[in-house]
Parts: C-alpha cells; sequence; structure tokens
C-alpha cells in the first residue's frame, strides 16, 4: 500500500497526531501539545488555511512541510509512523502513542490552548535565519510560536 492509500486510512484524529509527531516528536510534551493547538488554531481561524476539516488541513500544501516535502528523513518518519497506525502495531513506540493521544484532545477540544491563539510556528533556528515580525510570540523548546 502506497503513502497516499495509507494516508485515505487515517482517521481525523490520527492525521492530527501524526502531524504533531512529524512536526515535533523531539519536543516536550508541551510543544507538541503547542503544535497541535496551531492545528486547530487554523481550523478556527477566518483565514484560509487550506482545510474546512483537520485533516484537509493537515493535508493543504504549505501547511505542515512533514506532509509535503517528501524527499527528507521526515517525511520518510512520517510514512513510516502511518504504516505503523494501519497496521496497528503501536505498542512499541511510546512518542507516536503520545502524539495520538494528543491528537485526540485536540480534535475533541479536551487540551487547553497552550500558545494563545498562535497560528504559526517555526523553530529557532528558522526564526534566526529569516526573521519576522512578529504581534507577539511564545517559545517553547526549539519552537517559537506566534501571530503576524
Amino acid at each position: 500500500m502506497n503513502f497516499d492509500e495509507l494516508r485515505e486510512k487515517l482517521t481525523q484524529d490520527e492525521v492530527i497526531g501524526l502531524t504533531i509527531f512529524g512536526e515535533a516528536r523531539n519536543q516536550s510534551l508541551e510543544g507538541k501539545v503547542a503544535v497541535g493547538n496551531v492545528i486547530r488554531n487554523r481550523l478556527k481561524s477566518n483565514e484560509n488555511f487550506g482545510g474546512k476539516t483537520f485533516k484537509d488541513l493537515c493535508f493543504a500544501r504549505h501547511q505542515f512541510s512533514c506532509w509535503w516535502e517528501t524527499n527528507t528523513n521526515n517525511y520518510k518518519e512520517l510514512e513510516r509512523a502511518a504504516k505503523i497506525i494501519t497496521d496497528r502495531d503501536l505498542h512499541n513506540n511510546l512518542v507516536l502513542r503520545e502524539c495520538l493521544f494528543i491528537g485526540e484532545g485536540i480534535a475533541n477540544n479536551l487540551l487547553r490552548d497552550n500558545v494563545n491563539g498562535a497560528l504559526y510556528y517555526r523553530t529557532l533556528e528558522l526564526f534566526e535565519i529569516k526573521p519576522l515580525k512578529i504581534k507577539w510570540s511564545i517559545t517553547l523548546g526549539n519552537h517559537i510560536f506566534y501571530n503576524l
């Protein structure tokens, strides 16, 4: 089964969890929740981020690089994780299980917004290389969460 077929089988909660895994698997629990909150904040926003559902939003081009930068190790890791989920072989992957748990909490509005409505984030390294004018920001781990 190819990755496009795997993506179709995933539930909304799983897609959110995989997006968190793809974007923040090396971050603290708080950092993972923060990425999940950006996903939820984008969906609730009046701005067009490419989808009216969590699944459409996460898969939209130029939203979450883990889904569309296909020649990266991150994309390959996400593809591997999607296969683990569809094969129901999660017992050995605590980080992936944690991300899926957070994804379910985000989808069901069970977790507080720890980024105060932020719609964007970047790694601190990228932010230093390509600074932006921002209204405010919060730094968690090696990500900066902000609004323009």
